[in-house]
């Protein structure tokens, strides 16, 4: 038995569920990583501010008006980009407020700081490699269609 693996896997089931063209698909991606990069900046930013865990409390439930959101949506690719990078924004915003939690909770120790940094770290390699990963997608969709 012979078993033959798609070209392009991810894009080509989003594609067939939702009828977008694969670069339509690729930018509503990108949409995601832009979300994943601006929110937990701007609810960092934010939970400065004010208190962490009331802007925790506000992220879950912006992503719950998020999800319903997306789920009534009507036909039109830009109010589903729109969805996308909120919902991404507000979903990605509690890794790092809940670092930011956990790191005002514990004692301070040199520990204590170098799991910051990892965290840190983390988050800064996950923020760069998630839009090169969507341009890249998107870019050999390209490539492929003119191809």
């Amino acid at each position: 038995m012979e078993i033959h693996a798609p070209e392009k896997p991810i894009l080509t089931i989003k594609e067939a569920a939702v009828h977008l063209s694969i670069v339509t698909v690729g930018i509503l991606i990108t949409a995601i990583s832009a979300g994943g990069i601006l929110g937990p900046i701007v609810f960092g930013w934010l939970s400065d501010r004010f208190s962490r865990v009331r802007m925790l409390q506000v992220s879950l439930a912006l992503s719950c008006a998020g999800t319903l959101w997306v789920a009534h949506l009507g036909p039109g690719v830009a109010m589903l980009f729109v969805s996308l990078l909120l919902y991404s924004a507000f979903t990605s915003s509690r890794g790092t407020q809940t670092q930011a939690i956990v790191a005002d909770a514990a004692p301070s120790s040199p520990e204590a700081g170098m799991l910051i940094r990892v965290g840190l770290l983390n988050y800064v390699a996950g923020a760069l490699l998630m839009p090169y990963t969507a341009f890249a997608e998107a870019a050999r969709a390209i490539s492929e269609l003119a191809g």
